[in-house]
């Protein structure tokens, strides 16, 4: 693992400038490279928008990061399919695009495991819609990180 100080992750590179930020971390008691290997074959619970997730881009041993954009704040969820190729070009308007970035880091033969959501809306009406979302559903927002970040660490221990 490189993890260099002052290192930016990929997922600030993707989303640097998130209108709302979620950071979760857990320590699993598994080596880092065989988290790392688990969450490269993980796929973010489609709970959290309407649309699935596809992988953005990874650092080998350290970070994988996903993506989704959607409008999950009304009843009526848009779908809206995305790629790595994709993610910078132009979205739709109305829609707010998710980055899911988990990294691990060694912690004493144990993994430190982060999972962090940036979420950027494309336009003003995006804006009010996840602003009123993110207030009203945040903790379920931190239960279902929560989830991922239990659900990586018993995949593993189930794996190893």
């Amino acid at each position: 693992m490189r993890a260099v100080a002052g290192e930016r992750l990929l997922l600030d590179e993707l989303a640097p400038n998130p209108a709302f930020l979620l950071r979760e971390h857990t320590v699993v008691d598994t080596p880092p490279q065989l988290v790392y290997d688990h969450i490269r074959r993980y796929r973010p619970d489609d709970r959290l928008v309407s649309t699935g997730w596809e992988v953005l881009g990874t650092r080998a041993g350290e970070q994988v990061v996903f993506g989704a954009s959607a409008r999950f704040w009304t009843p009526l969820r848009h779908r809206h399919r995305i790629s790595a190729e994709g993610w910078s070009a132009v979205w739709e308007p109305h829609l707010c695009g998710v980055v899911a970035g988990f990294t691990v880091l060694p912690y004493g033969g144990r993994t430190l495991l982060t999972c962090e959501l940036h979420l950027t809306p494309e336009d003003p009406d995006a804006a009010t819609g996840l602003r009123i979302y993110w207030h009203v559903l945040a903790p379920a927002v931190r239960i279902l990180v929560h989830r991922a970040l239990r659900d990586i660490g018993r995949g593993v221990a189930f794996r190893r």
